[in-house]
C-alpha cells in the first residue's frame, strides 16, 4: 500500500484533475436525468457522460484508458457544450 500510495504522487495532477472534473460531469448526468424523469440511458449524451464518469470512478489509475479520456475531452467538448445548452435552454 505504501509503495502504491507514494507511486501516485508521480501522477502529473493535471491526470486527476481531469478525471475528478468528468466523474463530476457524469454525476451532473445522472441528477440531470433524474430531475427530468428519464432513465439515464435513455439519451446518447448522457449515457456516454455516465459511461465515462464509471470507467473513471471504478479504475485504477494504471488501468485507466487515457487514449479514451483525452479522445472525449477534445474531440466531444464543443458539441458537449452545444447539446447540453439545447437540453439547459430548449428552445433558445
Amino acid at each position: 500500500m505504501t509503495a502504491t500510495l507514494r507511486g501516485s504522487s508521480r501522477i502529473p495532477r493535471y491526470r486527476w484533475v481531469l478525471h475528478r472534473l468528468w466523474i463530476a460531469v457524469g454525476n451532473e448526468a445522472l441528477a440531470y436525468t433524474a430531475a427530468t424523469g428519464q432513465p439515464v440511458r435513455a439519451d446518447r449524451t448522457w449515457s456516454n457522460l455516465y459511461d465515462l464518469r464509471n470507467h473513471l470512478a471504478h479504475s485504477r489509475l494504471p488501468d485507466i484508458d487515457e487514449g479514451l479520456v483525452r479522445r472525449f475531452t477534445w474531440s466531444r467538448l464543443g458539441s458537449l457544450r452545444e447539446t447540453i445548452r439545447h437540453h439547459l435552454h430548449p428552445g433558445g
